[in-house]
């Protein structure tokens, strides 16, 4: 481009003195030919410039037009292309550069792979970019250096010659990038891949022009470029070993048709200094789930993706066999609890595990639920769903115990209801609540409304959901509604970098109600490369406003310690936090948010407990009014809703759920003015709540 502004102005000073010298000739003559001559000056000179801005329009438009429509996008996007892929294996140009990058040969015995949920120090993301030919053509990134051109129904490798970061501020991507990096610089570093470092500067002023410049950030530049903008799925999965000392990363091979990507594990090492342990799978960070301890999950799309013979850049690779696929998982993750999860087939054709099950912390899942109007032929993850539930079920946490299992809805379309209940439908506008962000102390989740447009309704009871599972943290809603159909969100977007020299503290919440008692022992397992210099437990009453201490000393492997309590009653809330410090005064917290989230602590009184557990919320009712339920065990459920004359109104659910907690968004639009009861029965329990609506 450079060259070619070079060209244009040698050209045109060479017609300048050409016109120079006509203009002196019959400028004796012709008084007005001095101010024509200052306007042919200005306009050569200027030209250059006007044909630069009209580029910029024309790439502008470009990249705006190819929004919704360019693959590249995609996150099933190997599903979009058909080649000839002989003609792409025996291109001359394809051939990868050697790395100098240091592998791990073995992977170490003492491995550990953090949950999500735990600190980080960054947070990675891919800034998204356009490749473009000679010619200011829109390519398809595929290898370093060529992009894909489709003429028809046929198409050509290019060379590429340039990339252009996409800051369309029409751009709904741009958007949801803009909202995703201003918060997490909030919470930490955040590292943004861009093909070229120029487009650094572009960047910092395009936030600075916005009124949100950057001051918590690092540029990774990738000079290959991107094929994608799916961190989670391209980047690597880190984790700590040789006693939490160093970090590695895991690189799993990514798509055929994404070679750049592919390589993005050796760009972080690069910019790092952390070794890599390479493995042959095929396998996207966001079907790799953990809970930081024992139990590692994925779904059956990893025999799909490593039973064929394609492997990166189209060549041909071996095929491996179910058994083959396991064992070389297992011993990536040394063996752990490994369970593999029927995949989807609704999803926007990913198969990916984070569009539907997070981890909340080493024992609760979030995972998404489908209302009923979802249970028909023509929607089979309804039932593979609730047959992963079950598999769910059994699992045990790194105490031995059962996850919690929290269920959140599927978010309704814009008008508020469930217009795409076939699979084919709802692939092309995938909702979920489950694909979303720790950092740190914040959580970032996707939402599908804004101040203008979409149901917000749904949207505010996902978010009471995460504030009533995750106390303490900012939670920040971002509307996904354009990413959503690409087949991710929030989660997919970004990459958690764990911190180093961290502190993991492993402590079972009691969170319930014990026997009224005025001492309780609290234990928690610490984890750290440096000598651990003091472990305390901080408490209060709900009523008081400043914490007491108590230290916990080391004994048998753990830290111990006893809160004694004066002054007790069964109607007392215990609230603490767990805090250890490092021989480095580092300070590590559980839970992360302390003291503004806290674990409690509740006593069980001499009158008969209810052993169905339920809450109507606001009361008296709105649009907004949801029931909540808990449930210890699995359990048959029925709703009904009577008037205060004891006629039945509606069934509001009859069926099975599993344990956990649930949150159910009710519909009073028909009911009139008056009193009501709400019948809930749980196997042999049942309870009546009252409710009013006023309006």
């Amino acid at each position: 481009m450079l060259m070619l502004l070079l060209r244009i102005i040698q050209l045109k000073l060479y017609h300048y003195l050409v016109l120079m010298s006509f203009i002196k000739r019959i400028s004796e003559h012709f008084h007005f030919i001095s101010y024509l001559k200052i306007l042919i000056i200005i306009t050569i000179l200027l030209f250059p410039f006007f044909q630069h801005l009209k580029l910029e329009s024309y790439q502008k438009q470009v990249i705006a037009d190819s929004i919704d429509e360019n693959c590249y996008y995609f996150k099933n996007q190997e599903h979009q292309f058909v080649f000839d892929r002989h003609s792409i294996i025996t291109n001359e140009n394809l051939s990868e550069e050697s790395k100098t990058i240091e592998i791990l040969s073995n992977i170490p015995e003492d491995l550990i792979i953090p949950g999500e949920f735990e600190e980080v120090q960054a947070i990675l993301i891919s800034w998204p970019c356009h490749a473009f030919d000679s010619s200011d053509r829109l390519l398809i990134p595929f290898t370093k250096g060529f992009g894909i051109e489709y003429i028809g129904d046929t198409f050509k490798l290019v060379p590429i010659a340039y990339y252009k970061i996409n800051l369309v501020n029409e751009s709904p991507f741009v958007k949801i990038f803009e909202q995703l990096t201003n918060e997490i610089q909030k919470e930490c570093p955040i590292w943004i891949r861009l093909p070229q470092a120029s487009d650094s500067f572009l960047l910092k002023q395009w936030f600075y022009e916005k009124g949100n410049p950057l001051y918590n950030y690092k540029f990774i530049i990738s000079e290959e470029g991107a094929n994608s903008i799916w961190m989670r799925d391209c980047g690597p999965i880190a984790g700590y070993y040789s006693n939490m000392d160093s970090i590695a990363l895991l690189n799993f091979e990514y798509y055929p048709n994404a070679p750049i990507d592919n390589d993005l594990p050796f760009l972080i090492s690069n910019y790092t200094g952390y070794k890599v342990i390479t493995s042959n799978l095929e396998l996207e960070g966001g079907n790799f789930l953990t809970d930081g301890y024992k139990n590692f999950l994925t779904s059956t799309l990893i025999y799909e993706s490593n039973s064929d013979t394609i492997g990166t850049t189209y060549t041909k690779k071996n095929p491996l066999s179910n058994i083959e696929i396991e064992n070389e998982l297992k011993s990536m993750i040394n063996n752990n609890s490994l369970t593999i999860l029927q995949k989807l087939t609704c999803d926007g054709g990913t198969g990916h595990l984070d569009f539907y099950i997070k981890f909340i912390n080493e024992n609760t899942f979030l995972i998404n639920s489908y209302p009923k109007v979802y249970d028909n032929p023509n929607f089979p993850d309804y039932n593979i769903l609730i047959n992963n539930k079950k598999v769910l079920d059994t699992l045990k946490s790194v105490y031995n115990e059962n996850y919690n299992i929290i269920e959140i809805e599927t978010p309704p379309s814009d008008d508020g209801y469930y217009n795409n209940t076939d699979c084919q439908s709802f692939s092309l506008n995938p909702r979920t609540y489950a694909n979303s962000l720790f950092v740190n102390k914040m959580l970032l989740f996707p939402k599908y409304s804004n101040d203008f447009d979409g149901f917000s309704p749904a949207d505010e009871i996902a978010e009471a959901i995460y504030k009533d599972i995750l106390p303490g943290y900012r939670i920040v809603g971002i509307d996904c509604r354009a990413m959503i159909r690409s087949g991710g969100a929030l989660h997919c977007l970004a990459l958690q970098v764990p911190t180093e020299n961290p502190i993991r503290i492993l402590h079972k919440p009691i969170n319930k109600s014990i026997p009224l008692s005025y001492e309780i022992p609290i234990s928690a397992y610490v984890q750290s490369n440096i000598p651990i210099a003091s472990v305390n437990c901080y408490w209060r009453k709900k009523s008081q406003n400043f914490w007491s201490k108590i230290k916990l000393n080391f004994d048998d492997q753990q830290f111990k310690g006893v809160i004694k309590l004066d002054d007790l009653t069964s109607t007392d809330t215990i609230q603490y936090y767990i805090e250890a410090i490092n021989a480095n005064e580092k300070k590590g917290l559980k839970p992360i948010t302390a003291p503004n989230g806290y674990f409690y602590i509740t006593f069980e009184s001499n009158e008969p407990i209810q052993s169905v557990y339920a809450k109507l919320f606001p009361n008296p009712i709105n649009d907004n009014t949801v029931i909540f339920l808990k449930l210890n065990k699995p359990e048959t459920v029925k709703i009904e809703i009577y008037d205060c004359l004891g006629k039945l109104i509606r069934s509001v659910f009859n069926g099975s759920l599993y344990r956990g907690e649930f949150i159910k968004q009710l519909n009073f639009l028909e009911f009139g003015i008056g009193i009501y009861y709400m019948k809930i029965c749980i196997g042999q329990d049942q309870k009546m709540l009252p409710f009013l609506k006023l309006n």
